[in-house]
């Protein structure tokens, strides 16, 4: 076949010469009018040769390949891969038909046919069309991703199998639409993940607010609610698939979608958990049981999350390229924060209601009541309670950052009640809070580090420091408290010696002035480098000082 489309290939090139002669003698004929008449005029005058019709075997042969190949590719599609479904299956059908093409077909033809770069290009062009046709309508998301991986397969198989590289097949698999459509599978993932985690939200919200029953109990006797496992079946859903389709960008970009959603639940957390707090310590009557029981659990899910996005940023992360490295494990930090943010709204919560229940105590304090009975032991009885409930069902993290929340709460409802309607007497004030301060230090002991123990219930010790210092004493005593608590308020002492039994009018009067001229310029940015526990006082300002004549 080949012979005889050569054969008629040269008797086509040289009628086509002979039609070009033909040509130019009819030109010089015309131009030099009646001239004596040339060989090839004398030649024509004879009569014309037999026409033979131009025959173009070549290309008529292949616009047969090129037909043939059209055909087979559309038919595997169709048949073969069946759409979409098994489109990663064309891959392997174009590089075995060309592996055929270069080994029993290219051989066959002379080179100047090229066929090898022909047939590439044809199974590529028809591939293209192929695959234009599939993606014409809607996509579901996990189609997209198909697609997505797929292009990249192909073109590395097309590389590593044959040497053809990416530039060569034209026009492009998907015709550069490949930013289009991750951004599309984007868009539809975010808004599933949306939705999903919206009905999860639903869910969860209403079993925390109605609390009909004592929360689940994890087999290491934590309380927890589950959310944090279907959470996360969501995301990693999603996560595998972008993963399986070697796109580190879009999933940069999925993580940073999740983030979107975990700062929308976060938010509602922290608001469910203030709303619910309210009432249980305003109308706590009017509220179901077991908001304690509940917030334990949901500060435990938050920490389930946490662990979980942290195995995803360790563990995916280090398989990504340096250049998306960095952002997807920053992406996966800031989940992170999100869900650890929720976590201590929650141990706040707690300590917020431990110590609403203690109010009425502390707010005894340093009153006639508080002289002539034991108002620690409740106290302590109180903290027992809510302390073993909290070891025993709340992460170990968390129930060691609640209890440094709650010493922390103790030692400052000592010093913040000085600034109510309250008497220091001389010797019993002090001697009665060197006892209670023993006892609380054993209590705490049990729970805490000694070290951190002592190091908080320190400003509860200043506070005694100054009560009990003699006048001539008070002013180096404040300004050696300085030195290790700069951010220690100035009307918290005014208020501490003003109370004191043991000081009159004119003592009270020559120390306050010489601590106020002493402490000017000491406020402000200078005392603000170093913020110790005075600094969260609610009865005093941080740095601020009182203004003269505020007791006399």
């Amino acid at each position: 076949l080949l012979k005889v489309v050569e054969a008629e290939e040269a008797a086509d090139r040289i009628q086509e010469r002979e039609a070009e002669g033909a040509g130019l003698v009819r030109r010089q004929s015309l131009v030099g009018g009646a001239r004596r008449p040339s060989m090839a005029s004398s030649v024509m005058a004879r009569g014309p040769k037999k026409e033979r019709k131009v025959k173009h075997y070549r290309q008529k042969l292949l616009d047969l390949l090129r037909q043939f190949v059209a055909g087979r590719v559309t038919e595997f599609f169709k048949k073969e891969s069946k759409g979409l479904d098994g489109v990663e299956e064309v891959t392997g059908f174009v590089i075995d038909e060309l592996t055929f093409v270069a080994e029993a077909v290219a051989p066959a033809f002379p080179p100047n046919y090229f066929v090898f770069d022909f047939f590439v290009n044809e199974y590529h062009q028809a591939v293209v069309k192929n695959t234009n046709e599939l993606v014409a309508g809607d996509l579901e998301g996990g189609a997209i991703l198909t697609l997505l991986r797929w292009v990249r397969e192909y073109h590395s198989a097309m590389r590593k199998q044959l040497s053809i590289p990416k530039d060569q097949l034209k026009p492009a698999l998907l015709e550069g639409r490949e930013d289009q459509l991750a951004q599309e599978y984007l868009d539809i993932a975010a808004s599933k993940i949306r939705e999903w985690i919206t009905n999860l939200m639903r869910t969860e919200i209403s079993t925390f607010s109605g609390r009909q029953d004592a929360p689940s109990m994890g087999e290491d006797g934590l309380y927890v609610t589950g959310g944090s496992v279907y959470l996360f079946e969501i995301v990693n859903q999603n996560i595998d698939l972008v993963i399986d389709a070697q796109r580190a960008k879009l999933l940069c970009d999925l993580v940073a979608e999740c983030n979107k959603v975990f700062q929308d639940i976060g938010k509602q957390w922290r608001d469910l958990l203030e709303v619910e707090k309210t009432k249980q310590i305003e109308t706590p009557e009017s509220v179901a049981e077991g908001l304690v029981d509940y917030t334990m659990a949901l500060a435990n899910e938050q920490i389930r999350s946490v662990v979980q996005a942290e195995t995803i940023r360790d563990e995916t992360g280090d398989r990504l390229s340096r250049s998306h490295q960095e952002r997807f494990k920053a992406e996966l930090s800031q989940s992170m924060d999100i869900f650890m943010n929720v976590a201590e709204s929650a141990t706040q919560t707690l300590a917020d209601i431990v110590f609403s229940d203690l109010r009425p105590i502390t707010a005894a304090l340093y009153t006639n009541e508080w002289y002539q009975e034991d108002l620690l032991q409740p106290v302590i009885e109180t903290l027992k309670d809510y302390c073993q409930d909290f070891q025993d069902h709340l992460d170990k993290y968390l129930y060691k950052r609640l209890m440094h929340d709650l010493l922390s709460r103790f030692a400052l409802s000592y010093v913040d009640a000085a600034s109510g309607k309250v008497k220091f007497r001389k010797g019993k004030s002090t001697e009665k809070l060197n006892l209670e301060l023993h006892r609380a230090t054993k209590f705490f002991k049990e729970h805490m580090d000694s070290g951190a123990v002592m190091e908080t219930l320190s400003i509860v010790r200043i506070l005694i420091s100054l009560i009990d210092s003699t006048p001539t004493m008070i002013f180096l005593e404040f300004f050696s408290v300085k030195k290790q608590y700069p951010d220690l308020p100035l009307a918290l002492v005014e208020d501490i010696l003003a109370k004191r039994d043991d000081l009159d009018k004119q003592q009270l009067k020559g120390i306050l002035e010489s601590l106020r001229q002493k402490s000017k310029g000491e406020t402000g940015s200078s005392l603000a480098k170093q913020r110790t526990l005075f600094s969260k006082l609610k009865s005093y300002p941080p740095l601020g000082n009182v203004s003269k004549g505020r007791f006399m």
